[in-house]
Formats: structure tokens, C-alpha cells, sequence
């Protein structure tokens, strides 16, 4: 189950880096904000939708969105920073 856990994770790295790198560079790193920050918002979202179930479906949820969402948010503060210093 870590392995393809991994892979998703490595994966929405990469896709998040490479579209806030490419948002950042066409419309500035106020406008590549966006994303990390609707990955953060989503994480809340859910996160706040997890209190509604029981403890172990909670977590379960917790830990997905973890997997996920922390994945998105160092891709694209990566993306943001190579975009920042090449320009």
C-alpha cells in the first residue's frame, strides 16, 4: 500500500510544481499562490467533513488527505521558488 501511496504523492508533486512554476512565470507569484492554497483549503475542507464520521473512518480520511494535499503544497512552493529564480 506505500508504494502506490508514494507514487501519488511523488506524482501531485510534480503536477502541482509544474503548474504553479508555469502560473508564477506567465502572471507572478501572487497569482501561483493559488495553488498551494486551494490545496490547503481542500485539506480544511476535509478535514472539517472527517468530524462528522466515527474515530477510525476519520483518520482514514485524515491520513488521505495528508497524502495528497502535503505532496501538492511542497510541489507547487517548489514550482513558485524555481519560477522566482529565474526570473
Amino acid at each position: 500500500m506505500v508504494g502506490p501511496m508514494a507514487g501519488i504523492g511523488i506524482a501531485g508533486a510534480l503536477v502541482a510544481a509544474v503548474i504553479a512554476w508555469a502560473v508564477a512565470r506567465r502572471y507572478g507569484w501572487r497569482v501561483g499562490l493559488i495553488v498551494p492554497l486551494l490545496a490547503l483549503v481542500s485539506l480544511i475542507a476535509l478535514l472539517w467533513q472527517a468530524r462528522l464520521f466515527s474515530l477510525s473512518d476519520g483518520f482514514t480520511l485524515a491520513a488521505t488527505a495528508l497524502t495528497v494535499t502535503g505532496p501538492t503544497l511542497a510541489g507547487a512552493l517548489l514550482g513558485l521558488m524555481l519560477a522566482a529564480r529565474k526570473r
